[in-house]
């Protein structure tokens, strides 16, 4: 029988707690339903979601259920499930009915009496078993297909090969020779978006010169594009590459399989990407493990000072301080990369460093290292456009980063062109979105470049170069794009890039001005 791959992410943040912690974290190690599993804080298991390494929370107010704790833990499973809606939450605590009573609102979450590990034998197994059953089975109910192909109609012969390989397998993917019966009748537009966009785990796209040039095409990839873009980098759309042509959208950062592999080996790889192999050699570790033992100089440390301890088997007394020694290391390298990116930023823009290094050590995160001046090349090649001489200065020196907790995102996906499908040719719920919202179709941000995303007290927006005029004195007119006001406006808030960062930047943060 199939098992849906669970990616596992224990969120525990109480010291006191970590004894039941540790005995779920080693019942999973062995579970076959589990591909990958992880422990972390609230805080750092944000960083793991937005990385798409989880499916799969079990939560845990802690011990002591004080109103501090358990609004935590309701603040963060809020986030989760709204940011991240492919996510299924778990609660597992040591008295699940206290814990009811005290917020009677996770009475609709699945539960796990933790209680229930701490004893030997057949309750133990049934309890965890019975819970990540549920999970399976919220995760196959999701969607109706595995994976869905869009591809040209030239490239038929490749696709069907990639398809029967697929179903010999028992995967449900959606391939349009095996769907004459249910398409038969239905309005195509509606229907494929619909399957692009919400009905299908995956999207395998099949990328050659003629897909480029297909309407339908356009328009399946139009819709994967805007799940990928609602699932916040989620990998949804998988590239199989036919040929080297490049495809609007697509950054030529994605992973890729070249169908030269040949179908059945591209179909391996998928399965791979679907489904558990069942070996607990082969499983997965979100971020920290407590049985990384090959790959973490923090565990050989351990080993070596403790040899009486047997490799599965680490005291509670340990655990806590390997987990706290973890995520001291942990913020040491955030640390250290910040330390490297204001160093680079105090040569490219001195006042915007300056200001970071007023900021607590805390409010930078999500570092990436800068681009190289091949880098920025290739970037303005794909977007068909030059960039500001002082966000290409900002580039070189740090790729990205993530101010206040994700308050301010420079983040991997940018920058990129807001492009919108003609009014037409969306389906009938974008149609009444967009009446609902009211205002123009395209939005107003239509042919904007979108550079970082920015998130003030109550209210959201992308901030983008006006690039419709063109280069003025080497820089681009900054704006803000309220995409959740009805209607969605643009506002003029800088006259270029270097404006923004030493303006607005920090200083619009609510407590920061």
């Amino acid at each position: 029988m199939r098992r849906f791959p669970l990616d596992v992410l224990l969120v525990n943040d109480d010291p006191h707690n970590y004894t039941p912690a540790g005995t779920l974290h080693r019942l999973l190690h062995c579970h076959p339903a589990v591909r990958s599993y992880g422990i972390a804080s609230a805080k750092k298991a944000l960083t793991y979601l937005r990385q798409g390494k989880v499916n799969t929370l079990f939560v845990s107010p802690g011990l002591r259920y004080s109103p501090e704790t358990l609004q935590e833990m309701k603040q963060f499973i809020s986030v989760a499930e709204s940011e991240w809606p492919r996510v299924v939450v778990v609660v597992y605590a040591m008295a699940i009915p206290s814990l009811l009573r005290e917020m009677p609102e996770l009475e609709s979450y699945y539960k796990l009496d933790a209680h229930a590990l701490m004893e030997d034998g057949e309750r133990r197994s049934t309890a965890l078993d019975d819970v990540l059953s549920k999970c399976e089975e919220w995760h196959e109910t999701r969607f109706d297909y595995d994976l869905a192909i869009s591809f040209a109609g030239e490239d038929r012969k490749q696709a069907e090969s990639i398809a029967l390989a697929l179903k010999e397998e028992g995967v449900r993917v959606f391939y349009d020779q095996f769907e004459q019966a249910s398409l038969f009748g239905k309005d195509l537009y509606v229907h494929l978006y619909e399957v692009y966009a919400k009905r299908s785990r995956y999207c395998i796209l099949l990328a050659s010169e003629h897909y480029l040039e297909k309407m339908w095409t356009i328009h399946e990839r139009r819709a994967a594009q805007e799940r990928a873009l609602q699932e916040r980098g989620a990998e949804y759309i998988l590239p199989v590459r036919i040929d080297e042509t490049d495809i609007p959208g697509l950054a030529s950062t994605i992973g890729f399989l070249s169908y030269e592999m040949g179908p059945q080996k591209i179909a391996e790889t998928l399965l791979q990407k679907l489904w558990l192999t069942g070996s607990v050699e082969q499983k997965r570790y979100i971020g920290y493990s407590l049985y990384d033992y090959d790959v973490s100089p923090l565990h050989q440390k351990v080993r070596r000072a403790n040899p009486q301890y047997s490799s599965l088997y680490i005291p509670p007394s340990l655990e806590y301080e390997l987990i706290r020694d973890k995520e001291e290391a942990d913020q040491a390298a955030i640390a250290a990369a910040r330390s490297e990116a204001i160093k680079a930023l105090r040569i490219a823009l001195p006042e915007f460093a300056k200001k970071l290094e007023s900021l607590p050590n805390a409010c930078m995160d999500e570092v990436l290292p800068g681009m190289s001046a091949e880098d920025v090349s290739a970037c303005e090649e794909r977007l068909r456009l030059s960039l500001p001489e002082s966000y290409k200065r900002f580039l070189r020196a740090a790729r990205g980063f993530w101010l206040f907790n994700g308050c301010v995102q420079f983040s991997k996906k940018h920058p990129y062109l807001h492009e919108f499908p003609d009014y037409e040719s969306l389906p009938e719920s974008g149609k009444k979105e967009v009446e609902l919202n009211g205002g123009v179709w395209p939005p107003p941000s239509a042919g904007m470049l979108c550079f970082a995303e920015y998130h003030p007290a109550n209210a959201s927006y992308s901030v983008l170069f006006d690039v419709q005029r063109g280069l003025v004195g080497g820089e681009y007119p900054v704006v803000y794009y309220d995409y959740r006001g009805r209607p969605p406006t643009v506002r003029r808030i800088a006259e270029s890039f270097l404006d923004w960062v030493s303006e607005h930047c920090i200083d619009d943060i609510d407590g920061h001005g």
